[in-house]
């Protein structure tokens, strides 16, 4: 029993080593890395991401549905100008038969009656043919409405996106950190067990590499949030994994012309929706106008009544009716004068709308070239501050295995190495997402190519 607790007591403890701590992470880390993917689990890269978003997005779907609307609009106005064709029929069985059929039809309980009318307008005012030309304009701002939330999704995809792969990649980083420290750790036994440093230095390396490992797995949690918000953003409720922690191309590099971007304001769906928002409301006042003027349609119809003694048809009476009809307003109280100052003062505010989103847009484009001014400078001196700690990092792990330098100065090295890996990895991901604000105003900033070194 003895030796058995013995044994169990060493195992304990060597159980507690940071060293079989670390090991015991990664292979925890390598199970669920094998465990099969589920059905609902998706792999996509950015493209797909957007492709996915594109085609399942519910804000999407219901912008392509309004457009729909908007068509089926303008069918049921054009309607009033084609001809209108209705007809009726009627049977009754009496019981005493009036005098009036008596005298018509002869002795019958039975009546029935059919007709069929046609009507086909002639004058309107031009009413309806404002209002198909209004329904027209209502699904140009309606389609640049969908392209405005299109060019939103993608923006928040790219957010998400972005963000996700952030966090992925500093996973990475804190673990090639935590197998530093592991290294140095391993160095630092050997120097405490040959006699050359104090076994504070072993403490606190040991201390350091279990608060990294830590953070390793905050960061797991981190990247499994930021996977939910990219599925929510595409518009799915499966779990979306992003293909991997890299980013496309040298982003330092994208040629943009900010020159030429304001000349593409006038066509952005904002400005172009606005405008459409416009024409219809000088449309709409011309609809509101047409009820000054008379209206004019033609009529025609053909009617047969008739009734049966005995079960055998006696008489009909067939007839026709043709004319035409004129109906003009003569006073409604000022209801059209006032449906036509509403019609008016909706013109004056899609003009002042027009206006703001001008400004609102100029305004955008500079704070977002702006934007993009001070992620390139951040981008080069990330670049800088990498190459410098990369080579101070070296140094340090060369001079603590010669024990000429204290644990608290590599330690302080090897974070600061770690922490300017994620810097210039952020400045590239933070350059990537003010691109795409900057796309959302003017997207042929996506069409450029990229540029060498």
């Amino acid at each position: 029993m003895h030796h058995l607790f013995g044994n169990m007591v060493k195992l304990e403890n060597i159980a507690k080593k940071p060293e079989f701590v670390l090991i015991g992470i990664v292979c925890l880390f390598l199970l669920v890395g094998a465990s099969p993917i589920s059905a609902d689990t998706r792999i996509v890269d950015f493209q797909t991401a957007l492709t996915l978003a594109d085609s399942v997005n519910p804000e999407i779907r219901s912008g392509l549905s309004r457009i729909r609307e908007s068509q089926e609009r303008k069918k049921q106005v054009s309607s009033n100008l084609l001809p209108q064709l209705s007809a009726s029929a009627s049977y009754a069985r009496l019981g005493d038969v009036p005098p009036g059929k008596k005298y018509l039809l002869g002795n019958s309980n039975d009546d029935f009656y059919a007709d069929i009318t046609a009507k086909q307008l002639v004058f309107s005012g031009g009413k309806y043919r404002y209002q198909i030309s209004a329904s027209d304009t209502l699904t140009r701002a309606e389609e640049q409405k969908l392209s405005q939330t299109r060019r939103n999704i993608r923006l928040a995809v790219a957010r998400a996106y972005f963000e996700a792969v952030r966090t992925k990649f500093a996973i990475g980083i804190q673990s090639d950190l935590i197998q530093r420290m592991q290294a140095q750790l391993n160095i630092a036994e050997l120097l405490f067990d040959g006699g050359k440093i104090s076994s504070l230095d072993v403490v606190r390396l040991r201390t350091q590499v279990l608060a990294a490992q830590g953070q390793l797995s905050a960061l797991g949690s981190q990247v499994k949030t930021r996977q939910y918000q990219l599925a929510q953003t595409i518009g799915v409720s499966d779990t979306v994994t992003v293909a991997d922690s890299a980013l496309p191309g040298n982003l330092k590099n994208v040629p943009i012309d900010f020159a030429g971007l304001e000349k593409e304001l006038g066509q952005s769906p904002e400005m172009q929706a606005a405008q459409a928002a416009y024409q219809k409301a000088l449309l709409d006042k011309k609809v509101a106008e047409a009820d000054y003027l008379p209206t004019a349609s033609i009529n025609a119809g053909y009617n047969f009544e008739g009734g049966s003694t005995q079960g055998n048809l006696i008489t009909d009476h067939p007839n026709w009716i043709a004319g035409a009809s004129v109906s003009v307003p003569i006073y409604r109280g000022g209801g059209i004068r006032a449906q036509a100052a509403q019609a008016q003062e909706r013109i004056l505010q899609a003009g002042n709308v027009v206006m703001q989103t001008n400004v609102s847009l100029i305004a955008r484009l500079r704070s977002a070239i702006e934007s993009i001014n001070d992620k390139k400078e951040k981008i080069g001196i990330a670049k800088l501050t990498l190459e410098s700690a990369d080579e101070t990092v070296r140094t340090a792990e060369l001079r603590y295995g010669t024990g000429k330098l204290s644990a608290f100065e590599l330690i302080d090295a090897q974070s600061v190495y770690a922490r300017s890996q994620q810097d210039f990895f952020n400045a590239r991901v933070d350059y990537c997402i003010a691109l795409e604000e900057l796309a959302v105003i003017c997207p042929s900033v996506l069409n450029t190519k990229e540029t060498g070194e």
